[in-house]
């Protein structure tokens, strides 16, 4: 199973790129942080706070959980009601402090699973 900071890191990259950002100081500068910050996410080496991931979105013109999802969870989404819909549905229309609280349990149980 992927790493959230790998499939963050791809879709970044991925969705830098189709937005037209030519180089990660492009993103940087609208979003503004500096360039290793957007490095180290395209590398997964970490991922932004919640304010910059808001930031984010409006660059990227997406909801920033769709920088979180892998291919498959969303093609999963979209192909009608099972089991995973209600997540995506829950994911896109949260609010910040939903999405802060959703990482946190995530982190909590991806400790909970490295053990």
């Amino acid at each position: 199973m992927e790493k959230i900071e790998e499939i963050f890191s791809k879709n970044l990259k991925r969705e830098r790129e189709r937005m037209g950002f030519k180089n990660q100081l492009a993103l940087a500068e609208r979003v503004g942080v500096g360039k290793r910050s957007v490095q180290a996410w395209e590398q997964g080496i970490n991922l932004p706070e919640l304010a910059i991931l808001t930031a984010l979105g409006d660059a990227l013109e997406l909801h920033p959980s769709e920088l979180f999802m892998t291919q498959e969870l969303a093609n999963k989404a979209l192909k009608g009601p099972d089991q995973l819909a209600p997540i995506y549905s829950f994911i896109r229309d949260a609010s910040p402090s939903q999405l802060e609280t959703l990482v946190r349990i995530v982190n909590g149980l991806r400790g909970i699973n490295s053990r």
